[in-house]
């Protein structure tokens, strides 16, 4: 199973983490200067690393239902 995630510094959007629903393993996430606005896809991650992308307000309050999600950088 995918515990980890370093798509960091590619064209990865919002959209594109639909596909990591299924990885309910997945505890650490670095989207770092990422198109990534949303985290609402990330329900398993307990780490995630945002630094440089467009998170808006809305993308942030989607945190809460990230119920694992212990750190974002």
């Amino acid at each position: 199973a995918l515990g980890q995630l370093d798509v960091a510094g590619t064209a990865v959007t919002s959209a594109g983490l639909a596909h990591l629903r299924a990885c309910t393993k997945l505890a650490n996430l670095d989207l770092q200067d990422t198109r990534v606005a949303a985290l609402a896809e990330c329900k398993a991650a307990r780490q995630i690393f945002m630094g440089g992308t467009p998170l808006t307000d809305a993308g942030l309050a989607a945190a809460g239902e990230c119920p694992r999600l212990t750190s974002l950088h």
